[in-house]
């Protein structure tokens, strides 16, 4: 999350409005970030958080579904992914304060897609990190020991913490428009094909 700001005006309005609790938990509304263009002519936190690995999965499609048994991958997302914060048209959220959700929102809508694309051959699935990496790391081991056919693609696991300090897995339905995942879907293909065709000198 790229230098992020308290914005005091949001914080006080939910001050008033009751929904304080809300925003200290999840950072929804006062937490604004500032993003930059990186040495590619991307936003930084939308090529950091998702298009570069986008990409790699996209190289590596071959090895990864090769193989009779399928390969797992595991997205990390976040609960701060809301789609209030993402915008097809501003899909790298060049124009917004919240490209930190921006990003995770994309990440949710490609995890998605890519179920839907590969689900024989490769499964992706999005969680979320809470308190500690230990905690956080609940989630992916538990994915991991799960047989991916059994496994909603529409659902983010989460890592969670009791009161009492007890770790567990918790299923939430992601908030995914499957129209607008395939349009980005179809966004990111493009920018790859662009991306490549920049580079493809050192490629070859």
């Amino acid at each position: 999350m790229p230098n992020p700001h308290v914005n005091f005006k949001a914080l006080w309005h939910g001050l008033l409005s009751g929904k304080v609790l809300h925003m200290l938990t999840t950072a929804e509304g006062i937490m604004t970030q500032t993003d930059r263009l990186n040495g590619d002519g991307l936003q930084e936190v939308f090529a950091t958080n998702l298009f570069g690995h986008f990409m790699l999965v996209r190289q590596l499609q071959a090895l990864l579904c090769g193989n009779e048994k399928p390969s797992r991958l595991i997205w990390t997302s976040s609960s701060n992914a809301r789609e209030s914060a993402f915008s097809l048209s501003d899909y790298q959220h060049a124009k917004g304060q919240e490209s930190y959700s921006s990003s995770k929102y994309a990440t949710d809508l490609t995890s998605v897609v890519l179920n839907r694309k590969f689900n024989g051959q490769i499964r992706f699935f999005a969680k979320t990190y809470t308190l500690t990496p230990y905690n956080g790391a609940e989630a992916h081991v538990w994915l991991f020991k799960q047989k991916p056919e059994y496994l909603d693609s529409l659902v983010k696991y989460h890592s969670c913490t009791s009161g009492l300090g007890r770790c567990y897995v918790e299923p939430r339905k992601m908030d995914v428009d499957e129209d607008t995942a395939e349009k980005f879907y179809q966004k990111l293909l493009e920018l790859e094909e662009q991306t490549l065709e920049k580079y493809r000198d050192l490629l070859d």
